[in-house]
């Protein structure tokens, strides 16, 4: 979303009598599938490099997973398609 007048995507799906609302605030493309799409073991030496730049990230999978993707997903938004970009630059510490 780019600005805050706009409406996330959204999707109805019948439940029997009640009407399901599926709020869709970012577009599912390439790159979210990417970055939701990452498992717990891959985030683990990411997880570790953000710490030694300062980042609190307890030391268990689920935790280090929930960060690692919670942070791409931020630059994600910020940044757009040239996320990892900027992501690559940040965790070489430059």
């Amino acid at each position: 979303m780019s600005t805050e007048t706009e409406k996330p995507e959204t999707t109805s799906a019948s439940g029997g009598q009640n009407e399901l609302l599926v709020m869709h605030p970012l577009e599912l493309n390439e790159e979210t599938r990417f970055i939701l799409g990452r498992p717990n073991f891959w985030c683990g030496s990411m997880a570790m490099r953000m710490r030694e730049l300062g980042h609190e990230i307890p030391k268990k999978s689920e935790e280090e997973q929930a960060h690692v993707i919670h942070w791409m997903l931020g630059l994600y938004e910020l940044h757009g398609a040239d996320w990892r970009e900027h992501a690559e630059t940040y965790l070489k510490g430059a």
